[in-house]
Order: C-alpha cells, then structure tokens, then sequence
C-alpha cells in the first residue's frame, strides 16, 4: 500500500503565521484587536490571553505615572503663572482699593509707599500705570502716608510730577499725549486730597505751586488754580490761629 505522505508547510506560510501570531499577542496586550481576514476564524488561547495582558499592565501602570506627572507639571506652571499674575501692579492696587487693611496685612505701609515712589519717578515706567500708581492716593489719602514725614515726602513726588511733566503751549497742540495731562491732573487731584485731609500739609510748596500755576497754559489750569487755592486759604487760617502774628508776615503767605 502506498503510504500518504503529508507535504510539509512550506517555511514561508509557518513565518507568516507566527508573525501572525506574535502581532495578534502585541496588539491584544495594547488593547487593540486584530481585523485581519483570518482574525475572525484564528482563535487565541486564553493562556497566551492571560501572558499578554500580563505584559500590558507594566505600560499601563508606567503611562499613568506618566499622565500624573504630566499633571503635577501643569498644575505648578499654573501656580507660578498665577503668582507672578497677583504680584504684578494690577493685583496689587486692586487689593489695596478693596481692602487696604487686609491688603497691609501682608506687607507694611512704609515699604509698599517706598516701592510705589520709586516706580513713580522712573522714566521707564510708563504713564499708564502711573495713572493707575496715582489712584491709590486719590482714593486712600492717608492709608499709606500715616506720619508727616511720609506724607511730606509723597507730597514732594508729586509736586516734581507736576514741574517736570513736559507742558504744552497751546490747547490746540497735541504734542505731548493726553496721557501726559492725565498724568498730571491726576497728581494734582492727589495733592488736593491729600491737603484736604492733612491741612497744611502743603504749606511749604505754596511759592511752588504759584509758579507752576502761572506758568500752566493748558486746560490743568483750573485744575492748578484750584490746588493753590486749597492750600493757601489753609495757610491763612493756620497763620491767624498763631499769636503774635504780624500783617507782613501775613502779607508774605
């Protein structure tokens, strides 16, 4: 009788097959099926199910610490943006309009007045944000300037806004920016709020005052004129509250 001998498969089919097995055990253990022709009728065995989840799991553990510390970065750059956000001007005036006491909680007046000055008479800063360093003067008068001696010397910067802020010779001019007179209507209003509240305070700039007030020409000029006025009848009524004072002494305030 004649023996049937099985032809062998060819080596080509076998390698093709066990790439067909070791891709079917790689995308089992990522969590994707095969959709090849023959996926639907190869069957896989649940051992070599098991082995493959097996292997998964170190990737899967290894890409959540992976997502968690793609996390923690995102939430510390979060909280470095938003620290550098509050610590910016902005911030700062706001929570000093809205709550001074709560505000120099955290800080002390002398210091945070010191810092404002400065940043006041740099000619980098611009006048934008001098207009918003000049509101808390105009709201809060006295929050920052609690002795004489500050209050004296903020007046002092103030003044030397009003003397060095280049002026305009005619109201039809626009050279210099409106940002210029908002710069300084804003000083002045700050320096007539802070004379209302300390009389007196300005007392020693009155010959100043004068002579900015006679050389404004432009529409400040009532404004000016209203800042000497404020001071010198506040002069006068210090001086007739004096004793022994003489009418040239008098005449010359």
């Amino acid at each position: 009788m004649f023996q049937l001998q099985q032809s062998p498969i060819p080596r080509s089919e076998t390698q093709s097959d066990k790439d067909r097995d070791e891709r079917g055990m790689r995308e089992d253990s990522a969590g994707v099926q095969l959709h090849s022709p023959d996926s639907a009728t190869r069957s896989v065995s649940p051992r070599r199910a098991l082995a493959a989840r097996a292997r998964g799991f170190p990737r899967i553990r290894a890409g959540a610490r992976a997502r968690c510390t793609h996390t923690s970065v995102l939430h510390s750059t979060r909280q470095r943006n938003f620290s550098i956000i509050m610590t910016s001007w902005d911030a700062r005036i706001s929570s000093l309009l809205f709550s001074p006491t709560q505000f120099l909680s955290r800080t002390t007046s002398e210091m945070f007045l010191a810092e404002l000055l400065d940043n006041l008479r740099d000619d980098k800063t611009n006048d934008s944000k001098k207009i918003l360093l000049l509101s808390v003067f105009l709201e809060h008068p006295t929050v920052l300037c609690t002795t004489t001696s500050a209050g004296e010397q903020t007046a002092h910067e103030l003044v030397s806004i009003l003397n060095c802020t280049p002026q305009k010779s005619d109201t039809n001019d626009n050279v210099g920016g409106p940002t210029h007179h908002a710069v300084r209507a804003g000083a002045c209003e700050c320096l007539r709020e802070m004379e209302t509240c300390q009389p007196g305070l300005l007392s020693q700039k009155l010959e100043a005052l004068y002579y900015l007030k006679q050389q404004e020409t432009t529409v400040l000029h009532q404004s000016y004129c209203m800042l000497y006025t404020e001071v010198l009848k506040n002069a006068i009524r210090f001086l007739t509250q004096e004793k022994d004072v003489d009418n040239a002494k008098l005449r010359a305030s």
